[in-house]
This record gives structure tokens, sequence and C-alpha cells, in this order.
């Protein structure tokens, strides 16, 4: 899913009412939770995500650090040097996630990735 296309996010309730977490984290998880209902996973780095929010990629990290902490998020690291974060949600199952990850990296799989 194109990030340029999201224009409803829902934040569920055990989110929104989560005492530790900042406000902008809770924002920051409905983001990728469409993205993550829409595609099943999540690969936008911090980069792209800080233009999104306005904010410093730092920001991001630490969004993502307390949804993690929280077990909101279930992250995996790809790629050359680990270089590419997958964002799932908690109730996705092992074999989904290795599914997403092989049709990233496989273009034959994945028409979205082919080389034209």
């Amino acid at each position: 899913m194109k990030k340029d296309k999201i224009q409803d996010i829902y934040i569920p309730k055990n989110v929104w009412g989560h005492r530790i977490l900042p406000p902008a984290a809770k924002l920051l998880y409905g983001y990728i939770a469409v993205i993550c209902k829409q595609d099943g996973f999540c690969v936008a780095g911090n980069d792209s995500l800080a233009k999104s929010f306005h904010v410093h990629k730092i920001s991001i990290s630490n969004w993502i650090k307390y949804l993690k902490k929280a077990r909101l998020f279930k992250t995996k690291y790809r790629g050359y040097n680990r270089n590419t974060r997958f964002i799932f949600l908690p109730n996705t199952s092992i074999n989904k996630m290795r599914k997403a990850i092989f049709g990233y990296y496989h273009p034959h799989n994945n028409p979205d990735k082919q080389k034209h």
C-alpha cells in the first residue's frame, strides 16, 4: 500500500487507553496497522515514517521501541546487514511472516517488485 493513500486510521481502545505509550506512538500504531492490514506487513523505514509524521527519525525509532515493548508489533530484520525492517501485527503467524519476507525478496513472487 502506498503511504500516500492512507486517509483514515483506527486506534483500538487497548492502544489509545495505554498509559505508558506516548500519544505520538499511538498515532504511529494506527498508521502502521493500516499498512499491515492491507499488505500483511509494513517495511516503511524510519526515514519515510519520519517524513510522513514531520518528525526526526530518532522519534520514530523510539516510538517503535515503545510499541514493541507493549507487544503491539513484531519486527523481523532481513537484507544486507539486516537493514530492512518488517513490521507485523502481533496476531500474524510465523508462516505468514515468512511468506511475506520471501515474497518481498523474490520479485517473481511479488509483481509490485518486478523490474521492467
